[in-house]
């Protein structure tokens, strides 16, 4: 699921994150992560994510690859994004996404390196490390 959200959509406005600081920027980051993921801007999205997401970053910039650059320009429009700071060092923001009639959730996992907060999305394969998934906080 997160792939196709990530290949499919890309980041506008929409409701967002109520917490603190932390939360705001969580929040921030992920936004933004997701805007040069839109925009195919991989060094980009590589300076905002964790070294295990590398996984992900590259298989998505393979994917990418497959097809006419225009076409996998995208803008992911977010319906709601909200994020939790669970420990000093992790974090989760969950969000839905709108296409056409169709409500997507998902949630992207942060982590907190120094004092920056990056995203954490090593690639999941066959339902893995889902079980967090719309635990508690997000509403409809």
């Amino acid at each position: 699921m997160s792939i196709f959200v990530f290949l499919s959509f890309s980041c506008k406005e929409g409701v967002s994150s109520q917490g603190g600081g932390e939360e705001r920027e969580m929040e921030e980051v992920f936004r933004r992560w997701q805007n040069f993921l839109d925009k195919n801007e991989f060094e980009e999205v590589r300076s905002l994510s964790t070294t295990e997401t590398e996984s992900l970053i590259g298989t998505i910039q393979d994917l990418s690859l497959l097809f006419p650059k225009d076409s996998t320009i995208i803008q992911t429009k977010f319906k709601e994004v909200k994020c939790i700071q669970k420990t000093d060092t992790s974090g989760i923001c969950y969000y839905s996404v709108e296409d056409e009639e169709l409500l997507y959730r998902d949630s992207i996992d942060l982590r907190k390196r120094g004092e920056k907060w990056l995203v954490h999305s090593p690639l999941r394969l066959d339902g893995e490390d889902t079980d967090d998934f719309f635990q508690e906080g997000f509403t409809d």
